[in-house]
């Protein structure tokens, strides 16, 4: 992967012995999503106040913070792979798509699976900077998924401003 870097998934996907491995360059995408998050330095702080809770408008989602999207249970398959122990059982993946979050929370790579209209919404979020900027296409204020996701993100510390 050193050599590729982003375009080892592509690598995997030219390669005709692994065609059969339908999601192995779904797994290449997020771990190499998982590897930008965990090489990023760049600290952030972010103290909710009653004094900036009103701000929240200009709030945005931190840079490093990356979504990685797949038809196939990618996370699933990810944390069967790096399991401490090893299964010798035959194992059923589950047939779901997955739309990730992936994130560094206290010092370790995270990633959470999300929603159709989380993952729409975040990726929306980040793609247009702070949250003043997406007014137009969501209800920041009536529609209760917006107000699940924003307090998952504020829960999860992936906020700044």
């Amino acid at each position: 992967m050193v050599n590729y870097g982003e375009n080892f998934a592509s690598y995997i996907k030219s390669i005709q012995w692994l065609k059969n491995l339908y999601y192995l360059s779904d797994i290449a995408k997020l771990d190499c999503c998982m590897n930008k998050v965990y090489n990023s330095n760049k600290p952030y702080k972010i103290e909710i106040r009653k004094d900036n809770v009103d701000y929240f408008d200009d709030f945005k989602i931190k840079n490093y913070i990356r979504f990685c999207k797949s038809n196939y249970p990618v996370d699933f398959i990810y944390k069967l792979c790096n399991a401490k122990t090893r299964n010798s059982t035959l194992i059923n993946l589950p047939q779901r798509e997955s739309r990730l979050v992936v994130f560094k929370q206290n010092h370790m790579v995270r990633c959470i699976r999300l929603t159709r209209f989380e993952y729409d919404f975040l990726f929306n979020f980040k793609k247009h900077k702070k949250l003043s900027n997406i007014q137009y296409k969501y209800d920041l204020e009536d529609d209760m998924r917006v107000q699940k996701i924003l307090l998952k993100t504020l829960r999860l510390k992936l906020l700044t401003y």
